[in-house]
């Protein structure tokens, strides 16, 4: 059987910050249909993704009443066989009408040719189901993306027909954080005509079970479902004529086909409606979709299960902590004046622009890494972020190390990288790690390599730093630590955010051993009656 396959969603908030949404796909016969529907629909796509988010609120219907008569008057300007009523009012019974006239159009399919207008209606159609919803005020939610051609390609997207086999994955008990195709089918099922009690949908024979599916999935953040829609379906019947209810062929009362669900990287006690209200609530457009397989990668995963709760702690102090088995030192340069975390996430944005893919040829075992870019602050150049002899040069001297240009965009951090007990700096980079980044379990040389100083600008809650028998390295913002890369370790980005740290080659001083001595004393994790002086490291 093929690996675990994994879904990625990169969405854009109204605040412009991108989040990832990732989906295990279940490994099943319609799944890795699906994942070809995609494939087929990516080559022809040219990059466009219709998302369309059900996350609104009853404060939110005003609005999309609006939406809906300014596209009913520009739809009936261009269209010139059909005509929709323009109500002053919307409520239920008006949503109603205009969905039964969306698919009364939808019926004849020489109307879709002409996409301009095909494009209208089918926005119409999400507009209706986004208000009708608003009903609900917030208790239902989700989002239904579609990777297919622009309009302006002329390209129809690929679909395939639903199979017996696949209907083995219906189901009408719907979850939150599960992953459903979307209703591909031009027009309501029976299990959608009684959510909205829409009988004339039924009694002018309407109705149409789906029977196809494309690159479009339905990403539910509804309540849970103690019990199958098809309960409420069977007393629904019953508030039904017997003329209306003859009507229905129960055998396509069917449901939704599932396809995976959602990974959460979050504590047991996760607070889904409040996650819903203050997150989901925000998402406005999804940029990219992804299939990667097993995300974090099973090596990725296993090292950190391994190795995670290894804790090390330092239970005496060496003699020379440079010649010691100290997988790490601290190195606090911000005692007694903390890091500006407001300056620094300013600074940051202003040059983000500029970060680069560093060892983007790197993606497999040693260095294979997601998401990881970086900007050089001293050394030959901004994009240049590897050591010297990967760019040609024999020395230091001969590449002609310096400050680099991006300094003037970071004043702040720059003058917090030069406060440092450095008397020479070689390599200085800010490296960034991509919300969902990680750099695969590996060591950069044999033997014990200490001495490059990582300091953390930002590190998101859940963003971790694994030594192989040691356990985590305790980032947090303004602090940095000397590191013995001659270990093996990983780094893994299981947040929202990304990661910004600074790494810096040179040469310390005398000032970084009393320095790594109060650091010590400043993390508060070990008994701070120490017997031993700053003289000793």
């Amino acid at each position: 059987m093929d690996a675990v396959k994994i879904l990625s969603f990169v969405i854009r908030d109204k605040y412009k910050k991108l989040h990832t949404l990732r989906y295990a796909l279940y490994n099943t016969p319609l799944a890795r249909k699906y994942v070809a529907a995609l494939d087929a629909n990516v080559a022809i796509a040219d990059n466009n993704i219709d998302s369309n988010f059900n996350n609104k609120v009853e404060a939110d219907y005003p609005d999309i009443c609006n939406e809906i008569k300014a596209l009913v008057k520009s739809i009936n300007q261009s269209c010139d066989y059909l005509t929709l009523p323009e109500y002053d009012t919307i409520q239920q019974k008006e949503l109603n009408n205009l969905h039964e006239l969306f698919e009364d159009w939808g019926a004849v399919p020489r109307h879709q040719e002409d996409r301009s207008l095909a494009h209208k209606f089918f926005k119409l159609n999400d507009l209706i189901h986004m208000c009708e919803d608003t009903f609900m005020d917030g208790r239902v939610m989700g989002a239904i993306v579609d990777v297919k051609p622009s309009v302006e390609s002329g390209k129809g997207g690929k679909h395939f027909k639903v199979t017996e086999k696949d209907k083995l994955l219906l189901t009408d008990q719907y979850n939150w954080g599960r992953l459903y195709l979307g209703y591909n089918t031009l027009g309501k099922d029976y299990l959608a005509a009684m959510k909205d009690n829409d009988i004339r949908l039924i009694q002018n024979d309407q109705v149409k079970p789906q029977v196809r599916y494309a690159a479009e999935v339905w990403l539910n953040f509804g309540p849970d479902q103690h019990l199958p829609t098809k309960f409420e379906f069977a007393n629904w019947l019953d508030t039904l004529d017997e003329k209306t209810s003859s009507k229905i062929n129960l055998n396509d009362v069917q449901g939704r086909l599932l396809l995976g669900e959602l990974i959460i990287d979050k504590p047991v006690d996760f607070d889904k409606v409040k996650w819903n209200k203050e997150v989901f609530s925000t998402f406005r457009e999804v940029v990219d979709v992804i299939i990667t397989e097993q995300w974090p990668p099973q090596e990725l995963a296993d090292f950190i299960k391994e190795n995670k709760h290894q804790q090390w702690i330092p239970d005496e102090l060496p003699a020379n902590v440079w010649d010691s088995d100290w997988p790490w030192a601290p190195v606090y340069n911000h005692l007694n004046n903390p890091l500006n975390e407001r300056r620094v996430k300013e600074e940051l944005a202003r040059i983000d622009k500029h970060f680069t893919a560093h060892r983007d040829t790197d993606k497999s075992g040693g260095y294979g890494h997601e998401g990881w870019s970086g900007v050089t602050l001293h050394g030959i150049g901004p994009t240049k972020t590897e050591n010297f002899e990967q760019y040609g040069y024999k020395t230091q001297e001969e590449a002609n190390y310096h400050w680099t240009s991006i300094c003037n965009e970071c004043p702040y951090i720059v003058s917090t990288i030069k406060s440092l007990p450095f008397s020479k700096y070689d390599r200085v980079r800010i490296m960034k790690l991509d919300p969902g980044g990680y750099i695969m379990p590996h060591k950069d040389g044999d033997g014990r390599i200490f001495g490059p100083l990582n300091i953390a600008l930002t590190n998101p809650e859940g963003c971790e730093f694994i030594f192989e028998g040691k356990g985590v390295v305790p980032f947090e913002p303004g602090r940095g630590f000397m590191l013995d890369l001659g270990i093996r370790h990983c780094v893994l980005n299981a947040t929202e955010e990304p990661r910004y740290h600074i790494i810096v080659h040179g040469t310390p001083s005398d000032d970084m051993g009393p320095l790594i001595w109060d650091s010590l004393q400043n993390m508060n994790v070990w008994n701070s009656d120490w017997p031993w002086a700053p003289a000793d490291l």
